[in-house]
C-alpha cells in the first residue's frame, strides 16, 4: 500500500510539473502583434528550458511596472542569451501581483528580456538588455488612437480616444485634454436624474473653487482636471443640456453621449464617474451620487498631485482615510441600563466590535443623557464621514420570543443607515427623519437558541443631515401578540445544514397562486393562498445558492448555459425588475422566473435536489396577523402593473394615482387601464417637474410617447374608434 501511494504521488507531481510548464509557456492575454517565442531553448546544461543540475545558476528577477509606478501582473517574460533573440536562456516566467517574474539563469551574461501579454495602450520595446541580477522595465502608456470604442472597459484599461461636440458647440477630445490636464473625469448623467442634480453642485464647487462657511477660500482644479459630462438619454437634446447647464451654473463641458461609452462602461446607475489619469489609464469607476465636497477634494488632490502614484481605486473611500474612534464603549451593564435591557427577563450581553480587521476603525455605541428625559444610546460616529459604529447584543431566546426596541432617527434618508442584523443576516435598515419614537420588532425566533443581534450605523461620505445619528431605547423581549406595527421578518427558503456541510436539509413548500405569483405555504395547508408571503428571488446579491456571486453575475459571465443555450437574455428583464425593486435585488417569482431559476440550478448548482433553486429565494413573515408585504416589483413589469379604473370615489381627488418615488431605469412605473367606452382619455401628473410618459398596447408594443411636459393626452382615429 505504501509503495502504491509513492507511485501515485510521483505521477501526480509529474502531471503538475507538466501542467505548470504548459501554463508558463502559453501565458494569457496575448498581444495582437508579437508572436509567442519558441517553447524550447538551450541553457548550456543539457536541459532545454529547464533548471540546471550544475549548481551554477542564480536567481534573477524582472520587474515590470507602469510609468506611474503600478505593478503589471500576468505578463509573460522570456529571457534570451543575446540581442538576436534566438536562444532562450531558460524557462519563461509570469509576473506576479507585484509585477515580478523570477527566473534561474547562469550568472555573468548580458541577457535580453521580451514581454508578451501586455495590454493595449502600452509602449513595448522589442527587448530589454540587463546584466545584473535584477531588471526593472517601465512601460509608458497613452490614450489609444482610433475611432471606435471597445465593447467593454474595466479598471486598469487604457482608454481609446474619443471626441464629442459639447452643448456650447465646442469639441472635447480625450487625448487633447490630457495634453494639458492631469486627469479627465467622465460623468454619466441625464437631465431628470435626481441624484445627478444633487451631485453636480458639489462637483462644480470643487472644480471651480469656492469660499467655505468659515471664510476659507478653496482654489479650484479647473487648471489641472477636465470634466466631460455625457448624457446618454436620447430624449435630452443638446439644447436641453445647454439649458440644464445654465440653470445649474455649471462651467465644465457637457454633451450627449453618442460615443457608446455608456454601454462600454456598463453603466446601470446614475450618476457614474470615471477617472482617466495622466497616463490614459482608467483608474476609478464610482457609481452613485457624491453629495459632499470632501470626496471630490480627495479625488482631485490624488489625481493631480505632483507626486502622483498610479493605482486602481475600487471605492472612493480609499482616498478618504477612515478616522479612528475617539470614544470607548461603556460597560455592558451601563449600556444595558440605558437601553432598558435591565427591565427584560432575558440576560443580554452588549459588546463592541472585537474582530481585529474592523475593531481599529469601529466606533462604539455610547450613552446619551441630554437629548431626552431618560438616558438612551446612540452610535458615536455622528458627523464622521465614511465611518461606522458597531454594537453586538448576545442573548438566548425561546421559540416565539420577539426582540424589539424603539428608535428615533435624524439621518440622511437611504444614505446614513442603521442596519440591524440577526446572526449576521440583514434584517432591518433604519434611516430618515423622525418626529416621534417608533418601534422596531426586529426578530421573531422560530426555535430556541442563542442569537446575536448586531447594530451597525453606517455613515457615508456625503453631507450631514439633521443630527446625523440614531437614538435607541426600550430594548425588550416580548411576544407576537404585542406587535403593534406592520413588521416583516426575512426568512430563507433553504435551511438546516447536514452534518457533512453539503446542501440543505429543509426547503419551504411553495406553489403558484391565483395572482400568478409563487407564494410560500406558511400555513402548511397546501392552499398556496395569495395572502400568504410572496416567494422572492435574490437575483442581484449573494445568496445561499451562490455565496460568492449573484445570479446576475453568473448569467452575465455566461455560466447559465444549458444545452448550448445561454439564458442571460431571458433572465435580463428580471434583473431589471430586481434592480429597481423596493427590496433591493429581489424579484417576485412568477411561473416563467421559477422555470428560469430551475435552469440556473441545472447549469450551476451542485446539490442536484429538485428544490435546489429555492436556495436563491427568501420570503417575509408578516406581523401582526393579516399583514401582507406588497409586491416589491409592482408597477415595474407589465404583469405587475398597477390596476386603474375610470372615475372618482368622491373622497379622493386622485383615486387612481400611484406614487413615483424613486428613479426607475430605463422607464418608470406602469399602470394597466382597459378603456370600456369610446371617448377621449386623459393621463395627467401632479409633478412640479416635467414628466415623460409612454403608452403600450396589451402585447407590450409601444403605442405612443410623450416627453417633456406635465400632462399627457392625445386624440387619434384609433382612440375614437
Amino acid at each position: 500500500m505504501k509503495k502504491l501511494k509513492k507511485i501515485l504521488a510521483l505521477l501526480l507531481a509529474v502531471a503538475m510539473l507538466a501542467s505548470l510548464s504548459l501554463n508558463l509557456l502559453t501565458g494569457c492575454n496575448q498581444p495582437e502583434d508579437p508572436d509567442t517565442p519558441p517553447e524550447n531553448g538551450d541553457d548550456d546544461s543539457g536541459n532545454n528550458g529547464g533548471g540546471s543540475s550544475s549548481g551554477e545558476r542564480q536567481t534573477y528577477t524582472v520587474q515590470v511596472k507602469t510609468l506611474g509606478g503600478m505593478a503589471m501582473p500576468d505578463l509573460n517574460v522570456y529571457v534570451y542569451k543575446d540581442a538576436t533573440l534566438e536562444d532562450l536562456a531558460g524557462q519563461a516566467a509570469v509576473t506576479d501581483k507585484n509585477g515580478i517574474a523570477t527566473l534561474s539563469l547562469k550568472p555573468g551574461n548580458t541577457y535580453h528580456a521580451t514581454l508578451t501579454g501586455v495590454p493595449r495602450g502600452y509602449n513595448v520595446q522589442p527587448s530589454y538588455a540587463f546584466n545584473g541580477n535584477s531588471c526593472v522595465i517601465t512601460l509608458a502608456s497613452e490614450v489609444i488612437k482610433g475611432s471606435s470604442q471597445p465593447t467593454s472597459y474595466k479598471l486598469g484599461d487604457v482608454m481609446r480616444d474619443f471626441s464629442v461636440a459639447d452643448s456650447d458647440g465646442n469639441t472635447f477630445t480625450l487625448s487633447e485634454a490630457l495634453k494639458t490636464k492631469d486627469a479627465v473625469l467622465i460623468n454619466f448623467w441625464y437631465t431628470t436624474c435626481s441624484w445627478c442634480v444633487k451631485e453636480f453642485p458639489y462637483m462644480q464647487k470643487v472644480y471651480a473653487g469656492y469660499e467655505g462657511v468659515d471664510g476659507t477660500v478653496y482654489p479650484g482644479y479647473s487648471d489641472d482636471i477636465a470634466i466631460i459630462a455625457l448624457d446618454p438619454d436620447p430624449g435630452d437634446s443638446l439644447t436641453a443640456i445647454q439649458t440644464f447647464k445654465a440653470d445649474m451654473g455649471i462651467t465644465f463641458q457637457m454633451a450627449q453621449d453618442y460615443t457608446t461609452l455608456t454601454g462600454a462602461f456598463g453603466v446601470t446607475g446614475y450618476p457614474t464617474s470615471v477617472i482617466v489619469d495622466r497616463y490614459g489609464v482608467i483608474c476609478m469607476i464610482e457609481s452613485g451620487g457624491i453629495v459632499d465636497t470632501a470626496p471630490f477634494h480627495a479625488m482631485f488632490d490624488h489625481f493631480t498631485s505632483d507626486n502622483y502614484q498610479q493605482k486602481l481605486i475600487t471605492d472612493i473611500n480609499e482616498l478618504t482615510p477612515a478616522e479612528k474612534p475617539i470614544y470607548t464603549m461603556p460597560s455592558s451593564a451601563d449600556i444595558g441600563a440605558a437601553f432598558n435591557a435591565a427591565n427584560s427577563t432575558v440576560t443580554v450581553e452588549f459588546a463592541p466590535e472585537t474582530n481585529p480587521a474592523d475593531a481599529e476603525y469601529s466606533w462604539p455605541f455610547i450613552i446619551n443623557t441630554k437629548k431626552f428625559d431618560t438616558p438612551c444610546i446612540q452610535p458615536s460616529n455622528f458627523n464622521r464621514h465614511s465611518s461606522f459604529s458597531t454594537m453586538y447584543a448576545k442573548l438566548h431566546l425561546n421559540e416565539g420570543d420577539v426582540v424589539a426596541f424603539d428608535y428615533y432617527t435624524s439621518t440622511e434618508q437611504g444614505a446614513d443607515i442603521l442596519y440591524v442584523l440577526v446572526d449576521r443576516e440583514d434584517i432591518y435598515q433604519i434611516s430618515g427623519q423622525s418626529n416621534t419614537w417608533k418601534s422596531c420588532y426586529t426578530y421573531v425566533a422560530l426555535e430556541e437558541g442563542d442569537y446575536e443581534i448586531a447594530f451597525i450605523y453606517l455613515k457615508d461620505s456625503s453631507d450631514h443631515i439633521g443630527e446625523d445619528t440614531v437614538y435607541l431605547d426600550n430594548f425588550r423581549i416580548t411576544t407576537v401578540d404585542d406587535i403593534t406595527v406592520e413588521s416583516y421578518i426575512p426568512r430563507f427558503c433553504a435551511n438546516g445544514v447536514p452534518d457533512n456541510g453539503f446542501g440543505f436539509l429543509n426547503y419551504s413548500t411553495v406553489g403558484l397562486a391565483t395572482d400568478g405569483y409563487y407564494h410560500v405555504d406558511v400555513n402548511k395547508d397546501g392552499s398556496f393562498d395569495a395572502t400568504e408571503p410572496y416567494l422572492l428571488a435574490d437575483l442581484m446579491n449573494f445568496s445561499r445558492f451562490s455565496p460568492s456571486a449573484s445570479i446576475y453575475e453568473l448569467a452575465y459571465n455566461g455560466k447559465v448555459t444549458v444545452g448550448g443555450v445561454d439564458y442571460y437574455d431571458q433572465l435580463l428583464p428580471y434583473f431589471s425588475y430586481a434592480s429597481n425593486s423596493e427590496i433591493s435585488g429581489f424579484c417576485t417569482v412568477n411561473a416563467e422566473l421559477a422555470s428560469l431559476l430551475r435552469t440556473v440550478a441545472a447549469a450551476v448548482g451542485i446539490e442536484g435536489h429538485e428544490n435546489e433553486w429555492l436556495q436563491i429565494c427568501q420570503y417575509y413573515d408578516a406581523y401582526p396577523q393579516g399583514a401582507m408585504l406588497p409586491d416589491p416589483i409592482r408597477g415595474l413589469a407589465p404583469f405587475s402593473a398597477f390596476e386603474t379604473v375610470l372615475g372618482s370615489d368622491g373622497d379622493n381627488e386622485y383615486p387612481n394615482s400611484f406614487t413615483y418615488n424613486r428613479i426607475i431605469m430605463p422607464r418608470g412605473l406602469k399602470a394597466r387601464f382597459t378603456p370600456t367606452v369610446s371617448g377621449v382619455y386623459r393621463i395627467s401628473s401632479k409633478s412640479e417637474a416635467p414628466v415623460d410618459a409612454w403608452i403600450f398596447l396589451e402585447d407590450n408594443e409601444q403605442y405612443y410617447i410623450y416627453e417633456g411636459d406635465e400632462k399627457l393626452y392625445m386624440i387619434t382615429e384609433e382612440a375614437e374608434n
